[in-house]
């Protein structure tokens, strides 16, 4: 199966690299070979990095042909990769090693390496706790490592001036937006405004009637979403969090993230145990729907990233790059 998926990639490059090529909800291109925990799209679009634990590398892909993207470098950091997201400019990768439960490394543009447009060791940022995930914010001057009762916020300033605080919360998911911190406790989601490393009192909150798995914000601010382990996707607004609809994605959401095709609003959904990616039509979040789309790899989706029209998904040997509808 894999060998016949690598052959399919190969007869993909004729499909072109431009979105305005692809076709809605198909597969663009394909990659394989590694482990990969997950992945990131740099802020300017160019480059996809990916988390390769076996080895302890990121690997660094060019953007500029979908249908194949070419593996342009792959850097070493210290330690086994758990988690990445990209700032500013700069991208930071949790790791995991024996001198530290967790650490941030920053990989920042190469000043001396030609044969790497990004170089490791920027920046390090030690953390009390493993990180099971990292997410950034949709304007990429803060993240947070989410761990097993406790996160840490970076107030990212830049590559060399990161300010952490670990808090001791036990916050099953979380996203940042619009200086606000959208974190979920059980059932209840709460937002709180953020002043460097400090979070405010809670500006609100909302009742899920039920486990929260996830949560996002789209990048303009405008709508939320949070799924439950019943497989319920609840949207809200982000600024009052009143609820605004719901719909099911009937299965066990583990990942969302919104993204957006040609301008419209659209939530991806990675179910637990699932091969396939739920596409919602969020542009009217009050009566959102499923989208009938066949984003598909060969084994469960583990990590998913969002650049324009695009999506990317891994299974954790294999990365799929597709088209939204």
């Amino acid at each position: 199966m894999r060998a016949f998926l690598f052959l399919f990639a190969l007869l993909l490059t004729s499909v072109g690299a431009s979105a305005q090529g692809d076709s809605s909800g198909t597969l663009v291109g394909l990659l394989e070979a590694g482990d990969f925990t997950a992945l990131t799209v740099t802020d300017d679009g160019e480059f996809l990095l990916v988390t390769d634990a076996a080895t302890s590398q990121i690997r660094i892909y060019a953007l500029n042909n979908l249908a194949e993207p070419p593996l342009i470098a792959s850097v070493a950091v210290d330690g086994v990769p758990t988690g990445i997201a990209a700032g500013r400019g700069f991208v930071l990768v949790a790791t995991r090693s024996s001198a530290s439960p967790s650490t941030i490394e920053v990989l920042a543009p190469a000043r001396y390496a030609n044969d790497s447009p990004f170089a490791a060791g920027s920046n390090y940022v030690d953390l009390p706790f493993e990180t099971d995930s990292l997410i950034v914010s949709a304007e990429r001057d803060y993240a947070a490592a989410l761990g097993q009762n406790r996160f840490a916020l970076l107030r990212l300033r830049s590559a060399g001036d990161i300010d952490a605080r670990t808090f001791n919360r036990s916050v099953s998911a979380a996203a940042i937006a619009s200086g606000t911190l959208f974190y979920a406790e059980g059932s209840i989601l709460h937002a709180a405004g953020l002043n460097g490393t400090s979070i405010a009192a809670d500006s609100g909150t909302l009742d899920a009637e039920g486990v929260v798995t996830g949560v996002a914000v789209s990048g303009d601010g405008s709508v939320g979403a949070l799924a439950r382990s019943d497989g319920e996707i609840l949207f809200f607004d982000p600024n009052d969090l009143d609820l605004l609809g719901s719909t099911s994605s009937n299965v066990r959401p583990v990942i969302i993230q919104f993204g957006a095709a040609e301008g419209r609003l659209r939530l991806l959904v990675a179910g637990q145990g699932e091969n396939r990616l739920r596409v919602i039509d969020a542009e009217q979040p009050d009566a959102p729907r499923s989208l009938d789309a066949d984003l598909r790899l060969d084994g469960s989706i583990v990590g998913l990233t969002t650049f324009p029209d695009h999506v990317v998904a891994t299974d954790g040997g294999t990365i799929g790059i597709f088209a939204l509808p």
